[in-house]
Parts: C-alpha cells; sequence; structure tokens
C-alpha cells in the first residue's frame, strides 16, 4: 500500500515537472490529449494520445525513464543518492538493483535535465 503512495507522489512529481500548464504532447506540444488507459506494470503511469497528431506517450515517453523496469522511486531515490556522491556501486546496494542498473541510472543522470530539476526538487538546499 505505501509502496504504491510512493509511487502515486513520484509519477505527480514528474507530471509537474514535465508539464507544469497541463499535459501537453512531446511530439509536437498540443495541449488536447485524451487519456487512454495505463500502463499495465506500473498501473500509477497513465497513457495519453495526442488528438491532433495521434502520436500515444506515458508519463515517462521521452525521458530518461521511458523503457525502465525500475519505478520512479528506486529511480528518484537513486538521484538523490547521485547528489549526495553515491558511486554506481553505493547505489546498487542501497536500492538493491543490478550494478548494470545502477550503472545506467548513475550516468543517465549526470547530463540530463529532467534529473537535475527533480534533484533540486528532492533536496533541501
Amino acid at each position: 500500500m505505501e509502496e504504491n503512495f510512493v509511487e502515486n507522489r513520484c509519477v505527480e512529481l514528474l507530471r509537474t515537472i514535465r508539464w507544469p500548464g497541463g499535459i501537453r504532447c512531446p511530439r509536437c506540444d498540443c495541449s488536447h490529449i485524451i487519456e487512454v488507459g495505463h500502463i499495465r506494470t506500473f498501473p500509477e503511469h497513465r497513457r495519453y494520445c495526442c488528438s491532433k497528431c495521434k502520436y500515444t506517450f506515458s508519463d515517462t515517453s521521452m525521458t530518461l525513464f521511458h523503457g525502465s523496469r525500475l519505478p520512479l522511486s528506486k529511480w528518484f531515490d537513486a538521484i538523490i543518492l547521485g547528489a549526495k556522491g553515491s558511486s554506481a556501486m553505493g547505489i546498487k546496494r542501497e536500492l538493491r538493483i543490478t550494478y548494470k542498473a545502477a550503472w545506467r541510472i548513475k550516468h543517465l543522470m549526470r547530463e540530463d535535465s529532467l534529473a537535475q530539476e527533480i534533484k533540486q526538487r528532492l533536496l533541501p538546499r
């Protein structure tokens, strides 16, 4: 139950950061979006369809989280750990994920502006 709550909060934060004025198509930037369901493996994540270009996308489409099997809560924890200087091995141990996943997270979030924004929102100054 608590796990779903945390994941819901992470998805809401991602939506707030990614689409501050409401959900928009990542392909054509249209605001006429239809919610068409959810992702089977992560029910908290919604699927949308753009009325203009008919592009189907999710909360994580075209982000560093796209295609990942890890929940957003683990990604966010990894972003915090990385910001505090943890190595890929430290992230692996702390989050109980594979080294390959920890290494990928560490390197993807280095230059990603979305990861930087999440880090700024989650870490106290």
